[in-house]
């Protein structure tokens, strides 16, 4: 007498669903197994019978079947539904971009992300852009949505961000094999199986397989799995790419040329870092909040500021509201109020003009 798992898996080795149907119409024990896993079976024997081939274009027949026919009626009755109504499509923004503005949205501007040094999230390897991604579809579809600078801080802002040292980028980059300085053009048989795996569903389509080796004939076993600079073809899902598009292409005619970017890289890099120099210390002169090189009017100071230090006494602060003392013994003085001055020097005369309140015998008490 058979397990029956191992009736059940018999059933699902069948050829075909004529084969099936018999041997579950067998006996009431192999009936019995068949009802017990009724989907499981009848899904694998169906796909033993068609074949992963042709699986494709059985769905679509299947699906095609159940269509009702078109009369000229139903025809009008769509295009009215639809297209008579239908709205130009607003711009679209694919979920790397969308995140990618938002984030840097907070990056480029809050002071304290400066003075922390966090990388703007164009960088492939950013730390923090990867914890971000980390935090599911759920929080990145609420944090795109955000229309606001302060929505937008409140999600992503909780002063030194959270990041993973261990997250995608590195896990791709962990998969390579030691560098064995032998480029893939100059592979023997050996070399071939002992670096390049083979692909989990064998596909009679040659062009992805084509487009990976064109694209690393000259990298080595270290590049093979996410080399920087194959991220532009990445970007156009070169390896989605058939033979037939491939060849109409002629892209084998001439090797993959990386595009460097060395200059803009550089000059982005210069900017990113000038800028933590300069949020840096407005930190740690007690300065918070948004700041753009064009505009420090929306600084928010949370300590009183030394207006003598060396590194607030630069010309480009001279628009902040510097935070002063104010004498509370003078009656039209409200504890709440602030002087405003525009400049440092203003600021110097204001302190210079305030008194001290007049010692009397209940305060020396």
């Amino acid at each position: 007498m058979l397990p029956l798992e191992a009736k059940q898996a018999i059933m699902a080795a069948l050829p075909d669903v004529g084969s099936l149907r018999s041997m579950a119409l067998t006996c009431s024990s192999f009936y019995d197994a068949f009802i017990a896993a009724e989907t499981l079976i009848t899904s694998q024997v169906l796909l033993n019978e068609v074949g992963h081939d042709v699986l494709p274009e059985a769905i679509a027949a299947l699906e095609s079947s159940h269509l009702m026919p078109w009369t000229r009626q139903r025809v009008q009755y769509f295009v009215f539904q639809h297209l008579h109504i239908r709205r130009p499509p607003s711009q679209g923004w694919a979920l790397s971009d969308a995140l990618l503005i938002t984030f840097n949205d907070i990056a480029e501007h809050d002071i304290e992300w400066g003075h922390f040094c966090v990388e703007y999230g164009y960088i492939i390897d950013s730390e923090f852009m990867q914890h971000v991604l980390s935090r599911g579809l759920a929080s990145l579809h609420q944090i795109i949505l955000a229309d606001t600078y302060e929505a937008r801080h409140k999600l992503l802002h909780s002063g030194l961000p959270p990041y993973h040292e261990e997250f995608l980028y590195e896990g791709l980059k962990a998969a390579n094999d030691p560098d064995d300085r032998v480029f893939l053009c100059d592979y023997t048989q050996d070399d071939e199986l002992a670096h390049i795996k083979s692909p989990f569903i064998q596909d009679s389509d040659t062009g992805p397989s084509d487009a990976w080796r064109w694209a690393h004939q000259n990298q080595t076993c270290k590049n093979f799995v996410y080399s920087n600079s194959q991220q532009p073809l990445r970007n156009s899902g070169y390896v989605m790419w058939d033979c037939v598009r491939l060849n109409k292409w002629n892209i084998f005619q001439k090797p993959w040329e990386a595009f460097y970017v060395a200059d803009e890289a550089a000059q982005r890099s210069a900017e990113m870092r000038v800028s933590f120099d300069q949020r840096s210390k407005i930190y740690v002169a007690g300065g918070r909040g948004w700041w753009s090189l064009e505009d420090q009017s929306q600084i928010i100071w949370t300590v009183r500021v030394n207006l003598y230090d060396s590194h607030v006494t630069r010309n480009d602060q001279s628009q902040i509201i510097w935070p002063v003392r104010v004498n509370l013994y003078d009656s039209h003085v409200t504890r709440n109020e602030h002087h405003e001055v525009k400049s440092l020097s203003e600021a110097r005369e204001f302190l210079a003009s305030l008194k001290c309140p007049s010692l009397t015998s209940k305060t020396l008490n």
